[in-house]
């Protein structure tokens, strides 16, 4: 199989990554989230993705590299997701602190990369 060099693949992959980021950077300033606004703000799915949103922009600090990751990892549950960023979370883009989420939050999370990603 061909190969190509890493500053390439690097190129390659934040370019698929680049209408995510778009996403998350518009919902993140449509929502208010990181200017003091609490988690909630509408029901039902609303409120799954304002929450998945505040969860995201708390624990990322690459989101090129997490939403990269998440992107070409394909994850197939929430579990398998949070095993994975758990083992080495700084290098897939996240903050140490992503490993004391509770189950439901990484659910959530879970969930809101999926839908982010799935847009793309």
């Amino acid at each position: 199989p061909g190969q190509i060099p890493i500053k390439k693949a690097m190129q390659l992959m934040a370019k698929e990554s680049a209408p995510m980021i778009t996403r998350l950077n518009d919902a993140r300033s449509n929502d208010g989230v990181g200017r003091g606004v609490g988690r909630g703000g509408g029901r039902g799915g609303g409120q799954v993705w304002r929450a998945g949103l505040e969860i995201f922009w708390d624990v990322v600090s690459d989101e090129k590299k997490a939403i990269a990751s998440v992107l070409h990892a394909k994850f197939a549950s929430a579990e398998e997701f949070a095993k994975v960023v758990s083992y080495d979370p700084i290098q897939v883009g996240f903050k140490a602190k992503i490993v004391r989420l509770s189950a439901e939050e990484w659910s959530t999370l879970f969930r809101y990369l999926t839908n982010i990603v799935n847009k793309g």
